[in-house]
């Protein structure tokens, strides 16, 4: 399994990652993609999905929306958004790192990729809860999934559906 976490998604084609997760602003550096800001962004990135995964390489792409979330872009897939709790700008740093570690972890252990992603969002919205650098351990996440009804963290499912074939 190859996650990339990268400032320049292109850069890594050649690896054929399973998942790049490049910010918005990052993957605007493929060229002919424009996510632009607002709302509407998720729907630009949904529109540009071929391109970036032509451009990366990878099996998937997790596009981060900054505040409002995420959009994972699969071949064949519909689109699966996750919505972000939002948080003052300058709590966020590090929150990309989170996810993209909290991704990482998800699947190594068994979870399917959506499954996966929303674990992300949710580890990064604690982490950007908190002063300071972002930080969200276990316990954090296995609270956050008993209180909202997700998917409890190492919770194993169908790992030949982690990544769209």
């Amino acid at each position: 399994m190859v996650i990339v976490d990268a400032h320049d998604p292109a850069k890594w084609r050649r690896l054929r990652p399973d998942v790049i997760t490049p910010n918005a602003v990052e993957a605007e550096r493929v060229p002919g993609v424009a996510l632009g800001s607002g709302d509407g962004r998720a729907d630009r990135a949904a529109r540009a999905a071929d391109r970036l995964q032509r451009a990366t390489g990878a099996r998937a792409v997790l596009v981060t929306l900054d505040r409002t979330g995420t959009v994972l872009l699969r071949p064949g897939l519909p689109p699966h958004r996750t919505t972000a709790s939002p948080a003052p700008e300058h709590q966020a740093s590090g929150a990309g790192d989170v996810l993209a570690a909290t991704l990482t972890a998800a699947l190594a252990a068994g979870s399917g990729l959506e499954d996966a992603v929303e674990t992300a969002q949710a580890a990064a919205d604690i982490a950007v809860a908190r002063p300071g650098t972002c930080v969200c351990t276990l316990e954090d996440l296995t609270h956050e999934h008993a209180h909202s009804g997700g998917v409890p963290p190492g919770a194993v499912h169908d790992p030949i559906g982690a990544v769209a074939q």
